[in-house]
C-alpha cells in the first residue's frame, strides 16, 4: 500500500508534520531540564514528543500544539538562564476547525469529488465539517479510506493529503486524493523458501481461487490455511511480485521439521506419603508418510501402573484436488488384567473455509474381559456400532503459541450395543440397547496486553445409555485434560469443566503460565456392581503453573498442578518435550 503526501510550502510545515504520521508510542524517556510555557501556563512535555525531536525542542512543542489544532502556534522565546533548565515560551493561537472536506478519487474509480458511494462517506467519515482539527482523527480517516479500497482488491492504493487551504480565519479546508491504482488479480503463488514440502501440495492447501482478487479477505484466508496445516513455525503476511505483467503471491514461510516426537513424563505422589507412580506418553507423527498430505500417527500411553493405551491413525488430506480428508484409526486400552477395549474408527471430512471442517464417522467398539474366578467383573463382553457427525474449527494465528483465534470441536454419535457375555444374565436382562454420546470443546485466545494472553476453555461430555459398565465411561484426568488429578482418575458419563489459563509470552515461541480449573462430573451406577451400584456426583477444582520453552531440540514443557484434594507439596509434576525430527 502506498501512502504519500503532495508537496507543501514551508509555512505549512507544521501541518505536514502533523499529518505525515501518527505519534508513535515510545518508551517514557523525558529529559528533566525542558519545560514548556504555553500562553502563560506551564505544561510538562510529553515524553513521546521529546523522544521524536531529541535536539529541536522548539519543533517538538509546535508538533504538540499542531496535533491539537493550533496550526498557527508560534515560539515566543527560549530562555536558558539556568544551565540545567530550558524554558520554551509559546503562543498557541486559535484552535482551527475543519471547513470543507473533499475526497477525490482517481484511476479506475473515475475522477471527481465525492465519488465514493454516499453511504461509505458516512461510514468512513471520522472527521466532519465544524469539528476541531485533530491530527489523530485525520490519520484514522486516511487509514479508513485506504482500508476501504484494500478490502476490494486495490492493495496498491495511496491516499494523499493535498495542501490544506485556509479560506477563513481559524478554519482549514482538507482535500484527500485517493489514487486506487489497478485492481490486483492474482495469477498464482510462489514459495521460494520451501525445502521440505511439495509446492504443488501447498498450492492446494492454500486454496487460492483462480483469478482471485487480492483483497484483504483473500490474503487473510490463504495465510490462515497455511498456518493451520501444521507444516510451518511461522507464516508471514504474503507479498506481491509482478512477473511478465502478472501478479503473484509470494509466501515467506519458516518450515517445521516434517516429523514430530512428543514425550511426556509425570510423577504422581502417593497421598499416603509412600512412593509415587510414574506415568508417561510417547507420540510419533510422520507427515507425508505415503503421499503429500498424508500423516501417520502413533501414540503409546502408560497412564498408571494399571492402564496402558495405544492409538494408531493414518490420515490423508486434500483428496482428489478438493479439501476432503479421510482417516482410519485403531485404539486399544488394557486395564491391568481385567479387561480390554478396542476401537476401530473411520472418518471423512470436508473443509468449508474459514478454518471450519464438517465430518462424519463410523466406529466399532468391542470389549472383552478376563473371566478368571478371582478377577472382579467390571465389563461384559460385547460390541457396539456408532455413527457420528461433527464439526471442528481452528482459527488460531499460530499452532504452538497462539495469541488470537479459537479452537472448536463438537461431535454427536449414536449407536447400538449388543452384549454377548454368558454372565450377562447375572446382571441384566437387557442385551441390546441404544447409546448416544456428545462431546464438545471450545477455547478462544485473547491478547489483552502486550505479551499477555488469556486462554479460557470449556469442555463437556455426555453419554446417554439405559445401562453402564466401566467400558462405557469417559476417562479423564491428568496432564492432557484435568491437570492436578491422577491420570484417568475419573470415569464418568457426564462432565462439564472450564479452564482459565493466563500466559506471559517470554518470546514468540515460549511462555510461562498459571491456570485454574473448575467443573462438575457424574458417575452412574454400574450393572456389574452390587444392586446396580450408586451414582456419584462431584466437583472438580485445581490450579497450577508451568512453562513452555522453545529449545534447539524442540518445545520443552513443564507443569506443576494441585487439585483441591492435595496440599501444595503434593502436586502433580509433568515434564514433556515435543521434538521436531
Amino acid at each position: 500500500m502506498r501512502i504519500a503526501f503532495l508537496p507543501m510550502p514551508m509555512f505549512l510545515s507544521a501541518i505536514f508534520l502533523i499529518c505525515s504520521a501518527s505519534v508513535a508510542a515510545q518508551p517514557p524517556v523525558q529529559p528533566p531540564n525542558v519545560d514548556w510555557v504555553i500562553d502563560g501556563s506551564s505544561v510538562d512535555p510529553p515524553a513521546e514528543y521529546i523522544e521524536q525531536h531529541e535536539v529541536n525542542h522548539e519543533q517538538a512543542l509546535l508538533m504538540y500544539l499542531g496535533d491539537r489544532g493550533h496550526l498557527q502556534a508560534q515560539i515566543d522565546s527560549v530562555r536558558t538562564d539556568d544551565p540545567e533548565r530550558l524554558l520554551i515560551y509559546a503562543s498557541a493561537g486559535c484552535r482551527f476547525t475543519i471547513g470543507n472536506i473533499r475526497r477525490i478519487v482517481t484511476e479506475e474509480q473515475g475522477k471527481g469529488e465525492n465519488s465514493i458511494p454516499g453511504d461509505m462517506v458516512e461510514l468512513l467519515g471520522l472527521i466532519r465539517s465544524g469539528e476541531s482539527f485533530s491530527a489523530v482523527r485525520i490519520n484514522l480517516e486516511r487509514q479508513n479510506l485506504s482500508d476501504y479500497y484494500i478490502d476490494r482488491g486495490y492493495i496498491l492504493v495511496s491516499v494523499m493529503l493535498k495542501e490544506p487551504e485556509f479560506p477563513r480565519e481559524c478554519e482549514v479546508d482538507l482535500q484527500f486524493i485517493i489514487d486506487t491504482g489497478s485492481r490486483v488479480v492474482l495469477s498464482g503463488q510462489l514459495f521460494p523458501t520451501i525445502e521440505r514440502n511439495n509446492p504443488e501440495y501447498l498450492n492446494r492447501i492454500a486454496a487460492l481461487p483462480d483469478s482471485a482478487v487480492a483483497d484483504r479477505r483473500t490474503l487473510r484466508q490463504v495465510r490462515r490455511n497455511l498456518q493451520q496445516s501444521g507444516l510451518f513455525e511461522r507464516v508471514d503476511e504474503p507479498g506481491l511480485m509482478l512477473r511478465d505483467g502478472r501478479y503473484y503471491l509470494v509466501h515467506d514461510l519458516r518450515e517445521r521439521r516434517t516429523n514430530v516426537l512428543d514425550l511426556l513424563l509425570g510423577y504422581v505422589p502417593d497421598p499416603g506419603g509412600g512412593g509415587g507412580d510414574v506415568a508417561g506418553t510417547g507420540m510419533l507423527r510422520i507427515r507425508n508418510a505415503v503421499w503429500d498430505g498424508s500423516m501417520l500417527y502413533l501414540r503409546f500411553e502408560r497412564m498408571s501402573p494399571q492402564v496402558t493405551r495405544f492409538k494408531g491413525e493414518f490420515q490423508q488430506r486434500w483428496m482428489f484436488g478438493v479439501p476432503m480428508s479421510a482417516a482410519g484409526s485403531f485404539r486399544f486400552i488394557q486395564q491391568d488384567s481385567t479387561y480390554q477395549l478396542r476401537n476401530i474408527r473411520f472418518e471423512t471430512g470436508y473443509a468449508i473455509g474459514g478454518g471450519l471442517e464438517v465430518f462424519g464417522s463410523v466406529r466399532r467398539e468391542a470389549s472383552s474381559s478376563n473371566k478368571g474366578p478371582l478377577v472382579p467383573v467390571k465389563v461384559l463382553d460385547g460390541a457396539a456400532l456408532f455413527g457420528g457427525l461433527g464439526m471442528r474449527a481452528d482459527t488460531r494465528d499460530d499452532i504452538l503459541v497462539p495469541t488470537m483465534g479459537f479452537e472448536f470441536h463438537i461431535e454427536l454419535e449414536t449407536g447400538h450395543k449388543r452384549i454377548d457375555d454368558e454372565r450377562a444374565s447375572n446382571y441384566t436382562n437387557r442385551l441390546n440397547y441404544r447409546q448416544q454420546e456428545l462431546y464438545a470443546f471450545f477455547r478462544p485466545y485473547f491478547m489483552l496486553f502486550r505479551r499477555q494472553v488469556v486462554a479460557p476453555s470449556l469442555n463437556g461430555f455426555m453419554k446417554v445409555s439405559p445401562e453402564f459398565t466401566e467400558s462405557d465411561l469417559f476417562r479423564t484426568g491428568g496432564a492432557n485434560s484435568l491437570r492436578g488429578y491422577r491420570e484417568d482418575q475419573f470415569l464418568v458419563s457426564r462432565l462439564l469443566w472450564g479452564d482459565l489459563e493466563y500466559r506471559y509470552l517470554l518470546d514468540r515461541t515460549s511462555y510461562a503460565f498459571v491456570f485454574y480449573t473448575a467443573g462438575w462430573y457424574q458417575r452412574p451406577g454400574l450393572i456389574v456392581e452390587p444392586d446396580g451400584g450408586g451414582g456419584v456426583n462431584g466437583s472438580i477444582q485445581s490450579g497450577g503453573f508451568g512453562f513452555s520453552y522453545r529449545t534447539p531440540v524442540g518445545q520443552l514443557r513443564f507443569s506443576y498442578a494441585i487439585s483441591a484434594e492435595d496440599s501444595f507439596s503434593n502436586g502433580k509434576v509433568h515434564f514433556g518435550l515435543v521434538a521436531d525430527l
